[in-house]
Formats: C-alpha cells, sequence, structure tokens
C-alpha cells in the first residue's frame, strides 16, 4: 500500500512540471549604415550608427543543402534605429535561405514590411537584408526604410512620397545562432497526470478511512 501511495505522489508531482522544448534562433546582425535620407520626420529617422538586425525563432534548425528555401519562423523580428517590426505587425514578410552541406548559411533573402497605405496617403515600412548578387549594384546588404504616401494614393496603392532611408551595399552582416530551452504552458496529457495522481491519492486516503 505504501508503495502505490508513493507512485500517486509521483505521478502528481510530476504532472506539476511542464513540457519543455529545444528552439533555434538565427541572430543576423549587419555593418552600419553608409548611405542615410530623412526626409519625412514624422516617421522613423535613420543615422549613420544604426544597422539592420534580425532575430528568427525556428523550431529546428536549418536544413542541409537548401537553395533559397522558404523558411517560416515561429515569430520574428527586425529593427534598424527607431524602426523594429515583427511578426505581429508587418502585413508582408519573407526569410529565404541557402546552406551548404553542413547546414551553414552561404545566402540569404529576408524581408519583413508594414504596407498600409489610405486615400490620399498612409506609409509603408521595409526593412530587408540579402547578400545575393545584383546585376547592377553588385552585392545588396542592408536597407530600412519609412517612407510616407502621397496624396495619389489609395487603400491598395501608396504613391512615394517623403521617405527615410538606410541602407549599406557590398558589406555583409554576420549570423549567429542560439539553442535555447523553453519551458511551455502544460499540455493537456501533463495535466491529465497531474489529475490521475491526486485521484489516486484520494481514492487511497477514502479506503483507508
Amino acid at each position: 500500500m505504501r508503495l502505490i501511495k508513493n507512485y500517486c505522489y509521483v505521478i502528481a508531482i510530476l504532472g506539476l512540471f511542464p513540457a519543455s522544448a529545444n528552439a533555434l534562433i538565427l541572430n543576423y546582425t549587419g555593418a552600419n549604415f553608409t548611405s542615410v535620407q530623412n526626409h519625412a520626420p514624422s516617421l522613423e529617422t535613420f543615422t549613420s550608427t544604426d544597422n539592420v538586425s534580425f532575430s528568427l525563432n525556428l523550431t529546428e534548425a536549418l536544413g542541409n543543402n537548401l537553395n533559397l528555401a522558404a523558411i517560416s519562423p515561429v515569430a520574428f523580428t527586425a529593427s534598424a534605429g527607431a524602426l523594429t517590426l515583427s511578426n505581429l505587425t508587418t502585413t508582408n514578410s519573407f526569410f529565404h535561405f541557402s546552406t551548404d552541406s553542413v547546414g551553414q548559411i552561404t545566402e540569404w533573402a529576408l524581408n519583413a514590411s508594414i504596407f498600409s497605405p489610405t486615400t490620399g496617403g498612409g506609409y509603408t515600412k521595409g526593412i530587408s537584408t540579402t547578400n545575393l548578387s545584383d546585376p547592377i549594384w553588385g552585392s545588396v546588404a542592408d536597407m530600412a526604410s519609412s517612407m510616407l504616401c502621397g496624396p495619389l494614393s489609395t487603400a491598395i496603392g501608396c504613391n512615394p512620397g517623403a521617405e527615410n532611408k538606410g541602407s549599406i551595399w557590398d558589406n555583409m552582416g554576420t549570423w549567429s545562432y542560439q539553442t535555447s530551452t523553453a519551458s511551455s504552458v502544460p499540455e493537456p496529457g501533463t495535466l491529465g497526470l497531474f489529475a490521475l495522481g491526486l485521484l489516486g491519492l484520494a481514492y487511497r486516503k477514502r479506503q483507508i478511512a
């Protein structure tokens, strides 16, 4: 009987601990902007000490020998100076990666943006980074922009207006990898295990009575 009682205690205690999961975080840090222009003071502006950064939360590591494969992160943030975008605020985003035979990043094209024109105004904001070769400019690196839409804009089209922009060309940033173990909310099975332990204890107490 003592063994049964101890077993019920173990089940109940195990049920208190939430499940854990490993997550991979990819972090990109770009070099400082070498070109800056600010013509829309009501939006986020940029300086030569600002740079592009991305942080992507993935459920697993990138595969080997990818060829600009589309990746869907669980969550992401992109920032450049005062401008910060995330999966909670963007209206458009894409993340493409190429990797070598051991899964290291060799090519990438990332973009996060907000497209919010209105009749006669609105704005667009975006942050991007890529090391793909461009036939005119060479290897494009990082760019951030916050632009007011002009008076000819509609709800589905932005007529370019005053813009703030920061950029850097032919100077790639760096990637870092971080693995974290995050505790999650107890799953239904875990809660069931906890409840089973409590029921066992209650039954045992009733038997003794």
